[in-house]
């Protein structure tokens, strides 16, 4: 699924109720520094994941790997169906919903290249405050505290410079995180020494 920011409605909410002191160099992107680079970023959405009955046990692997994103949980990763107004209609659902990936507390989505920019799209969280830890490449840590918004998107934009390696969710209130997508920037390239030559640079993919 690809959506244009601002044009349709998907990204009705940008929401952020604290991001504790600068910690490193981790950031949470304003509403107008997100719009810049949106059109840009890579998108995973979980439209093709089968739904999951925890009755019937986990059926979907853990970690979960889809397109350069590793999503882990302690438990299991389940995926359901969200339908409208709770969530935003995926133009590639036939059933005119959304297919959300569930994380609990704990659960994490990591990168084994890290990318400079990740946007977690959330939907149908109710009213629910949901808290991240930020890891960048460096070790480098930020807690993010999101309100979400009843029958609304709530989108949290996040960069830093060298690079976000994970983003955790936080134990808080009941219930796991729905996530309706990510989407992130390509990998930072990683720069490495010429062998056998002084101190001359190359960038290697």
């Amino acid at each position: 699924m690809k959506m244009n920011f601002g044009v349709t409605g998907i990204l009705t909410v940008f929401v952020v109720l604290l991001a504790s002191p600068v910690a490193g160099q981790v950031q949470v992107l304003a509403p107008n520094q997100l719009a810049r680079v949106f059109n840009q970023l890579n998108e995973v959405d979980f439209e093709d994941l089968r739904e999951t009955d925890p009755v019937l046990g986990p059926q979907l692997p853990n970690p979960l790997r889809l397109n350069g994103a590793t999503f882990t949980d302690r438990t299991v990763i389940d995926a359901g169906f969200c339908s409208s107004p709770t969530c935003e209609p995926d133009p590639d659902n036939a059933h005119g919903g959304n297919i959300g990936l569930f994380l609990n507390w704990h659960g994490s989505i990591s990168f084994a290249q890290p990318r400079r920019i990740v946007v977690l799209d959330l939907q149908g969280n109710g009213s629910n405050t949901i808290t991240f830890r930020v890891v960048d490449a460096r070790g480098r840590q930020k807690r993010v505290v999101a309100q979400a918004i009843e029958y609304a998107t709530t989108v949290v934009g996040l960069s830093s410079p060298a690079g976000i390696r994970k983003v955790e969710v936080l134990p808080g209130e009941p219930g796991p995180v729905v996530l309706a997508r990510i989407l992130f920037s390509d990998p930072i390239p990683r720069y490495r020494p010429v062998p056998n030559e002084p101190p001359r640079w190359r960038l290697r993919p």
